[in-house]
């Protein structure tokens, strides 16, 4: 499989799992380039396709992986071939596996796997499967803070409809400042107060943050 990296011994810092400890497995490659993406794949760096990787073995992989919860992302990470062979490699030697995904591209997986679905509709032209809105466990939704509602634009059917579990996740640079102080904390943004009215009103929905971000954890 094509590597982007390893992260090891970290926690989870989104979503439904915030605080997990666990490793990621950062798999090569993505199909939607998001402008705010932080992990190399924007438009603006080619979709990521100047990114290193390396060619490892399913073995290769497991013998570096050190905790009970392995987090497979990308880039997108349904584009690997052997994605549902590998889930299941990880899942026959006692691991727990998630998944993250924009559901631009789809893979069967074992039932075991735990889908975050990250749909990109807004910043694509590749539509979410509607696989991956039948089979995800929670749905995480990358908004605005200045207006929440503009970046839902074109979900509001399928967020009223959704039975998982909803997240509303800031897009990062808006509420934390560039490059803060090592001493200091990141800095928030008042408007962070336009995504709890957003949660007030919405059924089942939650902010998420990137809380491995603000303990400055990989």
């Amino acid at each position: 499989m094509r590597i982007h990296e390893l992260i090891i011994g970290t926690i989870q810092g989104e979503g439904f799992n915030t605080g997990m400890p666990c490793d990621f497995v950062r798999l090569h490659g993505c199909n939607v380039g998001c402008w705010f993406c932080d992990t190399g794949y924007s438009k603006e760096n080619s979709n990521g396709t100047k990114i290193p990787f390396k060619e490892l073995s399913f073995t290769q992989i497991s013998r570096q992986l050190r905790s009970y919860n392995i987090v497979i992302s990308g880039g997108e990470p349904m584009l690997a071939k052997h994605l549902p062979s590998f889930c299941n490699h990880l899942i026959k030697r006692g691991k727990r596996v998630f998944i993250e995904t924009s559901g631009t591209a789809w893979k069967e997986l074992p039932q075991e796997v735990w889908i975050t679905l990250s749909p990109k509709d807004n910043v694509s032209k590749l539509k979410t499967k509607k696989e991956a809105w039948d089979c995800a466990n929670e749905v995480k939704f990358i908004v605005s803070c200045k207006s929440p509602m503009e970046s839902l634009k074109g979900y509001e059917d399928i967020i009223a409809n959704l039975h998982q579990y909803i997240y509303f996740q800031p897009e990062a640079s808006e509420y934390f400042s560039l490059q803060p102080p090592p001493h200091l904390a990141p800095s928030f943004t008042p408007n962070i107060s336009n995504l709890v009215n957003l949660v007030h009103r919405i059924p089942n929905s939650k902010i998420s943050l990137q809380t491995h971000k603000i303990l400055n954890l990989p």
